[in-house]
């Protein structure tokens, strides 16, 4: 069966936006038959728009052929942009399924393309052992599109055969169709009786299709569910509540970490019909967002889970918050994360119980969490910290960028303890002036003076850069004494003086 290399087969002309183009549709094809069951109306619409482009620039070759590698793919030695999201998702998921090479043929056909397509969906591990490829394609008898140098057009002549044609509705589609008859029907319904019968059998079949497993189905007619409940209820105000009813009994654990697990990787319009659903489930969605996001994996990846529970606010709270007091759950990082987020008052005890930890992590990520909520208990706990005996000083700059960044009046005589105490780490003096000049507390014009002035016959003057940031401060806080100090400190010729000279210069200038 293997011959020649299928991908060697001319391309003379071919413009690079146009090779472009094919990869990025057969993409986003890719991206809709992941999302929607086969059949749905949505997916053949966006399948069917994407063959089109594909088809039409074929029809200016004879065949396109693309190399596929762990970090993209490439035509004849130029590799694809990787910026593309949508191209980087297609290229892994053929990578991890020995897909090395593949091409079209300009007399590709829809079928073929959508098994193609549709291989791509079975689970990887199926591939790592024998022919499933060509098991596959034989199968499915696909002769416009060719994979790993292995070409069937010789075999299958004419296209599909009849027979094969007669079996394009399996049983998912199958199940489709009995789904959209419902769906469809309930659509039309003209009145609240008869909506209400419908909905009696839309029950029955989402009891079937939950109890064979068959998620994608379940949710095109739960999704249906959710529009008429969205859509009608002021119309049909009992079938509406039956809608609501058949909304929350699907909310079973495996269905929702199915839906949450596609609602991550949505657009902006599919993930409003999830967020939707969601909602009207209520906490069982809620629940199964946070058990989602304690998956261990990068934030950056669950902005949209992230998103989505920083929405729901006092509805998620309670469950982020029972999860923090489980000493054995993990990703507790993320868990303070979000608490911080909900900026609640209420929850300002669990988090310095973090903060008054042994863990690192946990502490700054409580002590910035606690930041956050603008209550007078959470402020007199992070003040209270910098005096704390089991605080690292990692912690305590932590604490000051914070007091500076929110110009803390309250931790103003903590601060102006760190910056007096000789026996602090210059760093943490620094950071300590620093933040006084941003709170601008006329309160710490003493010591900041004191810091700067020439020390006595025993004493050693403070680090150049506490001094310098002290300098800092004192211009930033402003008024007649600090600007007699800063025009005196200005007479010298070390670093300090001209220093100071560019402060009161930059404050000249600002006058003019």
């Amino acid at each position: 069966m293997a011959g020649a290399d299928p991908g060697r087969a001319a391309q003379k002309n071919q413009p690079a936006a146009n090779i472009r183009q094919i990869a990025l549709e057969m993409a986003k094809a890719f991206r809709a038959l992941a999302l929607y069951p086969i059949g749905h109306p949505q997916l053949k619409t966006i399948f069917h728009a994407s063959y089109q482009k594909i088809f039409f620039d074929m029809s200016k070759v004879n065949e396109v052929a693309f190399t596929v590698g762990k970090d993209g793919m490439s035509n004849q030695g130029r590799a694809l942009e990787t910026a593309l999201e949508a191209l980087t998702e297609f290229s892994t998921e053929m990578h991890i399924r020995q897909v090395r090479k593949f091409g079209l043929r300009s007399n590709l056909n829809e079928r073929d393309l959508v098994d193609f397509l549709r291989m791509l969906l079975i689970p990887a591990e199926q591939f790592r052992a024998g022919k499933k490829i060509e098991e596959y394609f034989r199968a499915k008898q696909i002769s416009t599109l060719w994979v790993n140098e292995v070409d069937f057009a010789k075999v299958f002549t004419g296209g599909k055969a009849a027979e094969a044609q007669d079996q394009e509705l399996d049983e998912a589609s199958k199940d489709f169709l009995e789904a959209r008859v419902l769906v469809e029907s309930l659509d039309l319904a003209g009145d609240d009786g008869q909506a209400l019968s419908i909905l009696g059998k839309i029950s029955a079949e989402q009891a079937r299709l939950a109890g064979e497993q068959k998620l994608p189905e379940l949710w095109y007619v739960t999704g249906a569910a959710s529009d008429f409940c969205e859509l009608k209820r002021g119309r049909f105000p009992q079938a509406c509540s039956k809608a609501l009813e058949l909304l929350k009994t699907a909310a079973r654990p495996q269905f929702l970490a199915w839906l949450i697990e596609r609602y991550n990787f949505s657009d902006v319009n599919s993930g409003k019909a999830f967020e939707r659903y969601f909602d009207q489930a209520g906490e069982p969605a809620v629940e199964a967002a946070v058990l989602r996001l304690l998956a261990p994996e990068s934030v950056f990846f669950q902005k949209q889970i992230i998103s989505f529970l920083r929405g729901r606010g006092e509805k998620a709270r309670p469950f982020i918050e029972a999860r923090l007091k489980d000493p054995k759950t993990p990703q507790a990082r993320k868990l303070i994360y979000m608490t911080g987020e909900f900026k609640n008052p209420e929850s300002a005890s669990i988090l310095i119980e973090f903060a008054a930890g042994e863990d690192k992590v946990l502490k700054l990520e409580a002590i910035r969490a606690l930041g956050k909520i603008k209550s007078r208990n959470a402020t007199q706990a992070l003040v209270g910290m910098l005096h704390w005996k089991n605080a690292d000083n990692e912690s305590r700059l932590a604490l000051v960028q914070l007091f500076g960044e929110q110009q803390e009046s309250l931790a103003v005589p903590g601060l102006i303890e760190l910056l007096k105490s000789r026996r602090q780490p210059p760093e943490l003096r620094e950071k300590a002036a620093e933040a006084l000049g941003k709170i601008k507390s006329r309160e710490a014009l003493s010591v900041l003076t004191e810091v700067l002035s020439k020390p006595g016959f025993l004493r050693k003057p403070a680090p150049e850069k506490v001094r310098l940031k002290a300098a800092e401060a004192l211009h930033k806080i402003g008024g007649e004494r600090a600007e007699f100090i800063l025009s005196e400190l200005a007479r010298g010729e070390d670093r300090l003086a001209q220093y100071c000279r560019q402060l009161t210069a930059a404050k000249s200038g600002k006058r003019g």
